[in-house]
């Protein structure tokens, strides 16, 4: 299997130990404090490479020695639903590889007894276990996720750490030793004696970053020189740096993926550049490995025998396209999954820190297994096999958790900004409807009232025509009356002209023309009494005729009748009288109204 020369964003572990270059004086120096001291806290920032320098320089040379035995151990953070306590976990990795079978559990008491004090129990069992004169050297890796537990977990830790360290003998063992010593006097050989009341030569080293420093004050009750001897791991110098970077890229075994390579003065200037800001900033280690593991990807692309600064490409942004690359190499469907689970699910943003989440919760929740193993194997993520079964998982260091936040909050302005649009859309589109249901409810109400307009128009003609229609039926009606108007005037222009020559021949006309007379003339004038109503009523004193538009008394005088009022009031008394009259010398209605 060939081995990537630069590990990238994951920590070393031992088997990479040749290739950890440029922390040979920070190993060397821990190492002295190791052997000296039995509590001793690591630390310094996120992104150093403390767990580096544990996996791949301390643990490996100890174990060279062969008087150690190491143990690496993690808490992983708190997790509501599937968490055991820190002592739990302790307990459960240094039983892994303990023989119980002893005297202690033979003659005194036996582990499923053990109710108080078991990680001495372990740890002794361990001791009993080595056929030499080892050392017990602890590592607790990350040990700022302790102080994510519920208090009494911190509170039962740091009792058991004290005991363990401090105390030769527990309490519960010294009663039952003392019942038994009581009864026999012989009951423990000699060896077993000096065995139990030997100390136990653990040494534990605590890791924890330097911004969480301070959290160790909580167990300064329990352990009051846990302080005392620590060792800060500093940023890698320039001098540090180069050999990190350059040393790998030589190496000549066929193990790795990219034939050997070297780095050209400027490449390597612009790289230190890039990483010390021109000498305002710390080189850290995990952006050394980033950049080297981004650069070892162009060499195996291009073939590179020597890289120079053409190569680089852009090494601003190697953080951030790492994660997009990562993502990017997903199938589509499954990239905006991924980006959920690792910017909101493996991130607490008030904190901006990893925070660990079970395989279980990921798999129902965010993404398929498929997708998970591939996150893992672009060493995005790292996971750990929990105490109780499976595995958790978190991004592999604290330094990718800003650029993936800011990729967050590009996402989301993205998201906000598609949503924004579409919501325009949809505005727009509403705006759309609304107008053409307005124009509808237009259209609709002006055909309301042009089809109310023309019924009126229609109604309006109608009356119009219905008037029209009276109105020729008045005027022929009229034209009619004329005629027959024109008929009557005839025999009334007859009988004035009688009169007249009456008159001129020296007649009285009172005499000649009594009332019974005139009444007589008048009843040739029509037949039946509607008409005779429709003549006379008109020519009533003060109205006005039909024909000519005047009153009686001028119409006779435009007629150069004269008559006087006795004879005028008997003419209008004749002419007004009212009767049914019957047919008179053969003269009709029809025959009057035709003249």
């Amino acid at each position: 299997m060939q081995n990537l020369r630069y590990p990238g964003i994951r920590p070393f572990t031992a088997e990479d130990q040749n290739l950890f270059f440029g922390r040979n004086e920070d190993v060397r120096s821990l190492l002295q404090l190791i052997a000296t001291e039995n509590l001793i806290v690591l630390y310094g920032k996120a992104g150093f490479g403390k767990t580096s320098l544990l996996n791949a320089g301390v643990i490996p040379e100890l174990n060279k020695e062969g008087n150690f035995q190491t143990m690496l151990i993690r808490f992983g953070t708190f997790l509501a639903d599937n968490s055991i306590s820190p002592l739990e976990n302790f307990s459960k990795a240094v039983q892994l590889n303990v023989n119980q079978d002893n005297f202690i559990h033979s003659k005194l008491i036996a582990a499923e007894n053990v109710t108080e004090s078991k990680l001495w129990y372990l740890f002794k069992s361990k001791q009993f276990s080595s056929e030499s004169e080892t050392n017990i050297i602890v590592f607790i890796d990350q040990f700022e996720d302790l102080f994510t537990y519920p208090e009494k977990d911190i509170a039962e830790f740091k009792k058991v750490i004290a005991e363990l360290i401090n105390v030769s003998v527990p309490q519960q063992l010294r009663n039952i030793l003392k019942e038994k010593l009581l009864a026999d006097k012989n009951y423990l050989t000699k060896e077993e004696a000096l065995a139990l009341f030997k100390s136990i030569n653990i040494k534990i080293v605590f890791s924890i970053r330097s911004d969480k420093l301070s959290l160790l004050n909580r167990l300064s009750d329990y352990l009051p020189n846990i302080l005392k001897k620590c060792y800060e791991l500093k940023p890698l110098t320039e001098v540090q740096a180069r050999s990190a970077i350059q040393e790998p890229a030589k190496l000549t075994d066929k193990e790795y993926t990219t034939e050997p390579y070297t780095f050209d003065e400027n490449s390597l200037n612009e790289i230190i550049r890039f990483l010390n800001k021109d000498g305002q900033q710390n080189i850290e280690t995990f952006i050394l490995q980033l950049v080297c593991h981004h650069v070892e990807a162009i060499a195996e692309k291009k073939k590179l025998a020597a890289v120079s600064t053409a190569d680089l490409g852009d090494l601003q942004n190697v953080s951030r396209d790492f994660y997009e690359n990562v993502i990017g190499s997903l199938n589509t469907s499954d990239q905006l999954k991924a980006r959920i689970f690792i910017e909101e699910g493996l991130i607490f943003e008030e904190d901006q820190r990893r925070i660990q989440m079970y395989e279980g919760q990921i798999i129902k929740n965010f993404v398929r297994a498929e997708e998970l193993k591939k996150l893992l194997d672009s060493h995005l993520l790292r996971s750990e096999q929990f105490s109780t079964g499976g595995f958790t998982y978190e991004l592999c260091h604290d330094i990718l958790v800003p650029p993936i936040l800011k990729a967050k909050s590009l996402r989301l302005q993205t998201q906000k900004e598609k949503e924004e649009v579409e919501r325009i859309k949809v505005l727009k589109k509403e705006a759309k409807i609304a107008a053409r249901k307005k124009t509808s409810r237009v259209l609709l109400i002006m055909s309301i009232i042009a089809v109310m307009l023309i019924f009126f128009f229609i109604l309006y003609y109608r009356d119009s025509q219905i008037k029209a229609e009276k109105q020729q039926a008045i005027i022929a009606q009229q034209f009619k009356n004329e005629k027959q108007n024109d008929s009557i005037m005839t025999i009334i222009s007859a009988y004035v002209t009688e009169v007249r020559t009456q008159l001129n021949a020296g007649s009285s006309l009172e005499a000649t023309l009594p009332a019974d007379t005139v009444i007589e003339r008048l009843r040739e004038f029509t037949k039946t009494a509607a008409a005779w109503r429709y003549y006379a009523k008109p020519y009533s004193k003060g109205s006005t005729c039909a024909r000519n538009k005047m009153p009686l008394d001028k119409a006779l005088k435009s007629a150069n009748l004269t008559v006087d009022s006795a004879q005028y009031k008997m003419f209008l008394k004749g002419y007004n009288y009212r009767l049914k009259f019957d047919s008179l010398k053969g003269l009709t209605a029809d025959t009057l109204v035709n003249k």
